[in-house]
């Protein structure tokens, strides 16, 4: 075989092994994460990659599976599920978004997110409470505890959910695009939205992305023992 059919070779199974690494890696993350209120599973974006006539598998970003999980109920005052759009919190990094619904009080008595980050009520003003035994929230989202108005939660939607990214801040997502009210979103008190995941069918693609996985590696490490063994079996030349 030419050096450069071999070079050729080798950068298809090397590419055909990194795509399927990738794989992994995300379905690994999903599966880690499925017990996450509110978590959508993401697959990578792969794309064609030519180099000297051949072509390659290249990684050009993810894709997020954008549909919600089911509803369990809690009977949790401070658990939400919204049936569109994402639930807006304060983090030190600026507003975030996020599908997980469990919230806690703190001490300072705001309802904050178990990593701390403060719910935010329309207007971007946190929500404070002086306990949640009283509290209410309608199916439109707005907020009441021992009869008192206290606003309306701040639910946003956005034009393109795949622009949206968490890679910094895991689970809370920040985008360009400019919030939207949801037309017709509920909202129900003491749910919690599952995680996406379908982990019988991810398992079984965990599997069979694992044997592909072997079967390339061997593959490849065949083709370099035959690689490394092809000058000792070549036939000497008579002068």
């Amino acid at each position: 075989m030419e050096p450069k059919a071999i070079k050729h070779a080798n950068l298809v199974m090397l590419s055909r092994q990194h795509a399927v690494e990738s794989e992994i890696e995300f379905l690994s993350e999903a599966l880690s994460n499925s017990s996450v209120s509110g978590y959508q599973s993401s697959r990578p974006r792969f794309e064609e990659h030519i180099q000297d006539d051949m072509a390659f598998v290249k990684i050009a970003g993810k894709i997020r599976n954008l549909n919600h999980g089911p509803m369990d109920e809690t009977g949790q005052k401070l658990d939400f599920a919204t049936t569109k759009g994402y639930f807006a919190v304060m983090t030190p990094r600026g507003v975030r978004y996020t599908r997980n619904g469990h919230f806690r009080l703190s001490l300072d008595g705001e309802v904050v997110t178990t990593d701390g980050h403060a719910l935010l009520k329309e207007g971007n003003t946190p929500l404070v409470l002086t306990d949640d035994e009283s509290l209410s929230v309608s199916q439109d989202g707005f907020i009441s505890s021992q009869g008192n108005m206290l606003g309306r939660l701040k639910v946003v939607e956005f034009a393109d959910e795949q622009n949206m990214d968490d890679s910094d801040l895991r689970g809370y997502f920040k985008t360009s695009e400019a919030e939207i009210i949801p037309n017709n979103f509920q909202v129900y008190q003491g749910f919690l939205e599952g995680s996406n995941i379908d982990k019988v069918s991810a398992l079984m693609r965990f599997s069979i992305l694992s044997h592909r996985w072997q079967d390339t590696h061997h593959f490849q490490k065949r083709h370099d023992e035959a690689e490394l063994e092809a000058p000792s079996k070549l036939a000497p030349i008579n002068i």
